[in-house]
């Protein structure tokens, strides 16, 4: 049993700053001829939402319901508890990790999805190169909250005095 206590923190290998060793050269990515079937099944499903569309209330969402035969596995979310520590120290990450990958397995999940910032995002791939067994099974993703922060100071900053100028005018 993983101990959750608040300062315990699991030791991680030492991570080197280098570069991703690829098995052979990579040239360009193209989709197997397997793949293209799947991309044209896409699209043909995508047309037949835009042919069959008769009420404006049925969304792609529910659509997609109705017309899958596929039943994913149901995944269940859980939240970490929390350290006492600096997240920027690879055993504190590594520590995350461990503790995300047993509540998986107790669970009986496979796979670990970890949302993060940037600078925790970074700490984490590197641990995943470096860490057997990680890759496999830990999913790493860009925090959604930072994702749409950007965006929206990009939108702030296109719009920079335009709003504002029409608001107090108007």
């Amino acid at each position: 049993m993983i101990p959750f206590g608040l300062t315990h923190r699991f030791p991680a290998p030492p991570v080197n700053k280098s570069l991703p060793v690829f098995s052979k050269p990579v040239e360009s990515y193209q989709l197997p001829d397997s793949g293209a079937s799947c991309a044209l099944n896409a699209k043909a499903k995508d047309m037949a939402f835009i042919l069959t569309r008769d009420d404006e209330k049925l969304d792609w969402t529910a659509f997609n319901r109705e017309t899958t035969e596929h039943k994913h596995d149901v995944t269940k979310v859980a939240y970490m508890p929390v350290m006492l520590e600096s997240v920027n120290d690879c055993d504190t990450l590594n520590t995350i990790v461990i503790r995300a990958l047993k509540l998986c397995e107790e669970f009986n999940q496979t796979h670990s999805i970890i949302t993060a910032d940037e600078a925790v995002y970074s700490g984490l791939i590197k641990l995943r190169w470096v860490t057997p067994g990680y890759h496999q099974r830990l999913i790493l993703r860009l925090g959604g909250l930072h994702v749409s922060m950007a965006f929206e100071a990009t939108i702030g900053q296109h719009m920079a005095g335009n709003v504002v100028d029409c608001l107090m005018r108007g």
